[in-house]
């Protein structure tokens, strides 16, 4: 079993239980909780409907990318873009939810991970959470609807969030709002007792549970660095980013050279591109990026170095070079 599914005094609970894989998404995965989740939302003894996981270690690392690579190298890009289209399809459900949906994610929180809560109301993060968008270092695209999500969040940042691949604490994540409220993890028994009593409202629950400790912003860049991000081109952003010597602007450029120049190309795009579309617009276009992106010598590199033999030195067919970007390669 993948999740485990139970329902607690009219709480439908979602148990995410695929702990050696940290919780990686695979297409019976995917099945099992836009069954449970379905279930749940159509059910109107169900009040409200909450996901977490059985490990501290992740909330969910994403989407199973080994496996989609094993399918592209077989050369079954169809299977592939099937599971895209599945996870896409329970992201835009979760967004649709007719009763309150409330994630609590204590532990990693990467790619796929993302679009099991971002899309909820209420996205609690505690101070073991780790949220990251690295798909452009491993060759990939930014999905799950982040090219709804992310360009609108302050100016510059999603961009940041996109291209750098940079990880968030739970309160950096609160800060950029990709998370909605932080609680420190000794709490969180509490919290899910509070949470699943129906007598209780959910905002009521939330405020007497959250962190009254000072939970800052944490580290996020500031906006001289996101500034940078704010410029039309990957092409003038990796300029603007060479001339300041500011050390986080440094340490994102250096991350910005690290990853494939077609993933980047095509996140500058999509997020672009998403800004004023609706989120089914933005998942449908992000399907059909992804079947490009797929197909591209990166992908197939960028997984190798860094989830396969994790030597993290992927060799890129589409490099950001020191210098001027030069060629575009389509996504």
């Amino acid at each position: 079993m993948t999740i485990q599914s139970e329902v607690k005094n009219g709480v439908g609970i979602i148990w995410l239980d695929r702990p050696r894989s940290l919780n990686a998404l695979d297409p019976p995965m995917i099945e099992a909780i836009e069954g449970a989740f379905l279930s749940f939302d159509a059910d109107p003894k169900i009040k409200r409907i909450l996901v977490r996981s059985r490990s501290d270690r992740a909330f969910c690392a994403g989407g199973d990318l080994k496996a989609i690579r094993e399918l592209c190298l077989e050369g079954r890009y169809d299977a592939a873009l099937r599971f895209f289209a599945a996870e896409y399809r329970l992201n835009l459900a979760i967004s649709r939810a007719s009763k309150p949906y409330v994630s609590i994610v204590d532990g990693l929180c990467m790619g796929g991970g993302l679009g099991l809560t971002m899309h909820g109301g209420y996205s609690i993060a505690t101070e073991r959470s780790l949220f990251s968008m690295p798909e452009t270092q491993i060759g990939f695209i930014p999905d799950v609807g982040a090219s709804y999500v992310l360009p609108r969040l302050q100016p510059g940042l999603g961009r940041w969030i996109a291209l750098t691949g940079s990880r968030m604490t739970g309160m950096e994540a609160v800060a950029a709002g990709l998370a909605t409220h932080f609680i420190h993890s000794e709490s969180l028994p509490h919290l899910t007792a509070v949470l699943t009593d129906p007598t209780v409202g959910i905002e009521y629950a939330l405020r007497e549970t959250v962190s009254s400790r000072d939970c800052g912003s944490g580290d996020l860049p500031s906006q001289r660095t996101l500034a940078h991000f704010e410029l039309s081109s990957l092409d003038g952003i990796m300029k603007s980013l060479a001339a300041d010597h500011d050390a986080t602007s440094k340490k994102s450029l250096a991350l910005l050279r690290a990853a494939s120049g077609n993933s980047c190309r095509a996140a500058v795009r999509l997020l672009d591109a998403g800004a004023n579309d609706s989120l089914e617009s933005c998942l449908r276009r992000e399907l059909t990026v992804a079947s490009t992106a797929i197909r591209h010598p990166d992908f197939i590199e960028g997984v190798r170095a860094i989830l396969v033999d994790k030597d993290r030195l992927p060799v890129w067919q589409d490099r950001i070079a020191d210098g001027p970007i030069g060629k575009q390669v389509s996504a």
